[in-house]
């Protein structure tokens, strides 16, 4: 991929370009800048480069997503939407209620994302069941991942809590599992987000992360 370098304050304007920062190991869609973040490994944690590249020299295809969810207090229905809105610059992205699935929008789906919320340290019973009950193999050849809402245990600072999170852990990545289990290839590392207390709010930026999430996603299809 070939590319210039530019100051922060030198940036071209007459031209969409996409973004390459060394921050983090993560690749990142930036929905609002129409910009694509690549972040490298950076023991500091900070960035020491930024690099433009002009976007017709990413290649990419439009791909077909799936994102399935349940959600109890709507917070895990934001970052489903804010997944799907991040899926949906590579492609065409339906975002449905596990309820809502019919045997086409699977068949017709390159990718699949499911999520749930993260109660009792596992995912929520309905959507476990409905890709338990999912035919053997009918995911071979689509690509999969996961993502679940949580508490974050840090901020808690509940040592019981904190131990049976470390045992028991979260919804996404048995989901992610039972996705694989029924044929499909796992695309990235099964993903959580945060909200406030139990009914939410959803944790501020997390929506924005989610979006983030899905680009990397499709970054790295």
């Amino acid at each position: 991929m070939s590319g210039q370098k530019f100051a922060n304050n030198t940036i071209p304007e007459s031209r969409k370009f996409v973004e390459i920062r060394a921050i983090r190991g993560q690749i990142d869609l930036c929905p609002d800048r129409n910009l694509l973040t690549i972040r490298f490994p950076n023991p500091k944690n900070s960035c020491k480069f930024v690099q433009f590249v002009d976007k017709t020299d990413i290649k990419t295809s439009p791909m077909n997503s799936l994102i399935i969810y349940e959600s109890v207090f709507g917070n895990t229905a934001l970052v489903a939407k804010a997944v799907c809105e991040g899926l949906s610059f590579h492609g065409e992205a339906v975002l449905l209620e596990y309820r809502q699935v019919k045997k086409a929008d699977i068949a017709r789906a390159d990718l699949v994302v499911a999520g749930s919320p993260t109660q009792k340290f596992g995912a929520m019973p309905g959507i476990r069941k409905f890709i338990g009950d999912l035919p053997a193999g009918c995911l071979k050849g689509k690509l999969v991942t996961a993502f679940d809402t949580r508490i974050d245990v840090k901020k808690v600072d509940n040592r019981f809590l904190t131990l049976m999170a470390g045992i028991f852990g979260y919804a996404a990545t048995p989901l992610a599992s039972r996705l694989r289990r029924k044929g499909g290839k796992p695309v990235v590392p099964a993903m959580g987000f945060f909200v406030d207390d139990t009914k939410g709010p959803l944790t501020a930026h997390e929506a924005d992360r989610a979006r983030a999430w899905a680009g990397n996603i499709m970054a790295v299809c």
